[in-house]
């Protein structure tokens, strides 16, 4: 997990003895509601303390459970980093108990907010003979009709005609796309 260097000080901001265990539970409580979406604008203003430092708090431990629901981390993974930066036994369990609770939803929640270029699904064509056009007597060309098919909402995808070495030259740089693809993949 990556965080930045101001969500690492908001954690140390929110171990610290400045910040009652009760208002840490009531913390933790809006965290969970922002990252649902349940939460309105004034949630700090209920819990008792430093506003500053609870601002700071809830935006770190914001950014910690969203990088860890981004992440698909484990119990053990978010409880060494924040022993890391001085958290308590007790706030680090109370965090842990509320992300193993909450963590399909938080899932599901962030799998509809993430937005991803559609996939390719599946891929029809068709070869059509264009004996004669317009301008011209006789053409007798083939020119292939290709329609992908992909995975969006409204089941869209492309459509276009191109000739037999348009179509080999889209099937070559496809070729290489995949190879520089794998390439990249074994050198990680």
């Amino acid at each position: 997990m990556e965080l930045s260097t101001s969500t690492l000080k908001g954690l140390e901001a929110a171990a610290s003895s400045t910040l009652s265990d009760q208002s840490y539970a009531h913390l933790i409580a809006a965290v969970y509601q922002c990252a649902l979406g349940l939460a309105d604008q004034s949630i700090v203003e209920g819990i008792k303390g430093d506003h500053v430092i609870l601002k700071e708090s809830l935006a770190a431990l914001l950014s910690l459970l969203l990088e860890a629901i981004k992440c698909d981390s484990d119990c053990d993974t978010i409880s060494g980093l924040l022993e890391d930066h001085k958290m308590s036994p007790d706030r680090i369990q109370l965090f842990t108990k509320a992300y193993k609770e909450h963590k399909a939803k938080l899932r599901d929640n962030q799998g509809r907010v993430c937005t991803s270029l559609p996939h390719v699904v599946d891929v029809n064509w068709r070869l059509d003979y264009h004996v004669k056009n317009n301008h011209l007597e006789r053409v007798n060309k083939p020119i292939y009709l290709i329609d992908f098919k992909c995975s969006t909402a409204g089941g869209g995808g492309a459509q276009f005609a191109c000739t037999q070495e348009q179509l080999q030259d889209l099937v070559s740089k496809l070729r290489d796309a995949t190879k520089n693809l794998e390439r990249c993949c074994d050198d990680n």
